[in-house]
């Protein structure tokens, strides 16, 4: 259920780092549950979630690319989309929790030192962030769908017999 806007930018903040540690948590059983079948990538798990993204992004699209399943493309085109915007919410993220937030005259000025950038925000905008984050959440959660079809397709292929088995 979305949440409503109100006056209040520091609450709006507030469900951003909330609910991107749901995102988090749903990030971690992603990988975890794919890491119990197949082998990922080592210390993935000690990644900040960008990196962890990426990582899976690209693990993964090697075993599709490697698939012989009929919705491999299907899946790998949903992997990766749900992926992209991970890693592009994050670079959002940390703009949100990282910046200064200077309030003037009732607007607020969100700046970031490292990147010498400077932009009027509103609460209302900290809200629509922190939906699409709890919707992240959701559509990462979606993942374990298309990863457990490549995964069993995987171990399926794995179990056949190859040239050279002595069958």
């Amino acid at each position: 259920m979305a949440i409503k806007a109100n006056k209040d930018i520091i609450r709006g903040i507030g469900f951003v780092t909330v609910y991107w540690a749901y995102l988090e948590d749903k990030m971690a059983d992603l990988i975890r549950n794919i890491n119990n079948s197949i082998p990922l990538p080592k210390k993935i798990e000690n990644k900040g979630l960008t990196q962890k993204a990426k990582c899976l992004k690209d693990a993964l699209t090697g075993l599709f690319e490697n698939a012989t399943y009929k919705l491999k493309d299907q899946d790998h085109n949903q992997v990766v989309t749900v992926l992209d915007k991970v890693i592009e919410a994050a670079k959002k993220r940390n703009m949100v929790i990282h910046a200064v937030h200077i309030s003037d005259k009732g607007t607020v000025i969100r700046k970031d030192r490292l990147k010498n950038l400077s932009e009027k925000v509103t609460p209302s905008d900290m809200y629509e962030f922190a939906n699409q984050v709890i919707k992240l959440k959701g559509d990462v959660f979606g993942l374990k769908f298309p990863t457990g079809r490549l995964i069993n397709s995987i171990l399926k292929d794995e179990k056949k017999p190859h040239a050279g088995w002595g069958n």
